[in-house]
């Protein structure tokens, strides 16, 4: 993918520079939120059952809920190896191919239409990623 380059305009430009630091903000606020989630399970252990889960508290009308346990993920090799000892933990999820989808209208759009009766597209969140801000443009 290459850049674009486009005219200079101010209020993009401030628009970006406002957006770089509501992002550091929000990577600091991250960063405090689990250091301090962190601290509360800590405390909380006792309460909490020992293989996870959820539990809500009232502490004098401050209600809140914690949520602890594991997440799972299969080693590189193991799906074989699993499906000889327990298949049943095993879950196939048929997911659509947006790629796959996309390159069907260049190439079959017949198909691709046909396909179109049954999916369902929704617009996705925009989203902008800074690459970094300079004052190039400011002269």
């Amino acid at each position: 993918m290459s850049t674009q380059k486009i005219p200079n305009d101010d209020t993009l430009r401030l628009m970006l520079g406002d957006l770089d630091v509501v992002l550091k903000k929000e990577n600091e606020a991250k960063a405090l939120r689990y250091e301090l989630e962190s601290k509360i399970a800590e405390i909380m252990n006792e309460y909490t059952p020992p293989d996870g889960g959820m539990r809500t508290f009232d502490m004098e009308g401050v209600k809140f809920t914690i949520k602890t346990g594991y997440s799972f993920r299969i080693e590189k090799d193991g799906v074989e190896k699993i499906q000889a000892i327990a298949p049943e933990v095993l879950r196939t999820k048929i997911e659509l191919s947006d790629s796959a989808y996309r390159k069907l209208w260049v190439d079959d759009k017949k198909k691709a239409t046909a396909l179109s009766a049954f999916i369902t597209a929704t617009p996705s969140k925009p989203y902008v990623r800074l690459a970094g801000i300079s004052n190039e443009g400011d002269e």
